[in-house]
């Protein structure tokens, strides 16, 4: 799903970050999925979500063009959520 709007939303850069598996295993998993996703980040360390100061996983992270997180949804998010703070964020 977010492989689906990160596709379909031109004037928004996304970033999946990977905390856990090696670059291997997430060559494989998108390749057995099918999905072509840009800018797949390894974060191993956690450091992303430090930076942030999200509190658990999973987390979506919705940060301005500044850098600065403006909002954050932590646990599975579904199509219409991620569309609605999208649509906040383009509206500041």
């Amino acid at each position: 799903m977010m492989a689906e709007v990160a596709a379909s939303a031109n004037d928004v850069t996304f970033v999946f970050a990977n905390q856990g598996e090696d670059a291997p295993r997430i060559r494989t998993y998108l390749s057995q999925e099918g999905l072509l996703m840009p800018n797949v980040l390894m974060d191993g360390l956690g450091e992303l979500g430090l930076h942030y100061k999200a509190p658990g996983l999973p987390a979506t992270l919705f940060v301005g063009t500044d850098g600065r997180l403006v909002d954050i949804h932590l646990g599975e998010i579904s199509r219409e959520a991620m569309l609605h703070t999208i649509q906040d964020l383009r509206e500041r």
